[in-house]
Parts: C-alpha cells; sequence; structure tokens
C-alpha cells in the first residue's frame, strides 16, 4: 500500500517537474521509469496544456494494482490491497482508500 501510493506522488512530481518545462520537451520525450525500469506505453505520454498526460494503466499493472473499467459509470478502477483509486472519465481524480 505504501509502495502504491509512494510510486503514485513520485509520477505526480514527475509530471509536475516535466510540466514547466514544456519549452524544452517535445512528447516524444517524455520517459516514465518506476525504480529505474522505463516504461513503455501504447499510447505514449503528451504535453497538454503545460501538463503531462501518462496513460495509468500501464503504472498501475506495473506496480502490482488490478485495474478494470466499470462501464456503468465510466470510471477505471485500480486496487491493491486495502488502496483502491477511482479515475472517473473525464473528471478529477477521486481518491478513496478502503
Amino acid at each position: 500500500m505504501k509502495h502504491l501510493s509512494k510510486i503514485i506522488m513520485t509520477a505526480g512530481l514527475l509530471i509536475t517537474f516535466l510540466s514547466g518545462n514544456q519549452e524544452a520537451l517535445a512528447s516524444s520525450n517524455i520517459s516514465v521509469e518506476i525504480n529505474g525500469q522505463a516504461l513503455y506505453f501504447d499510447q505514449p505520454p503528451m504535453m497538454d496544456n503545460g501538463r503531462v498526460l501518462v496513460p495509468m494503466r500501464t503504472i498501475f499493472e506495473v506496480v502490482g494494482a488490478d485495474v478494470q473499467w466499470v462501464a456503468q459509470t465510466s470510471t477505471v478502477k485500480a486496487t491493491k490491497g486495502d488502496l483502491a483509486i477511482s479515475l472517473p472519465l473525464s473528471q478529477t481524480s477521486n481518491n478513496q482508500r478502503g
């Protein structure tokens, strides 16, 4: 649980850091690593309005979380142990514990 939270916070910091250097980074130059392991995505990370967008499924799967699509609510849900993260389509993230 703590490991997943640390990874998510690290990814957030990485995204914040990268978004501050918008002029210096092209979308094709954005890379993501977890514990020194480079991640490769079906859709590459991209810069949009000064923010770096990263496909979360790959990150969730690398840390061992179970990822599900809940069609009724158009929500992605990732769970690992007692940590559950719900990401509704076209909305900001909603983190829940329990």
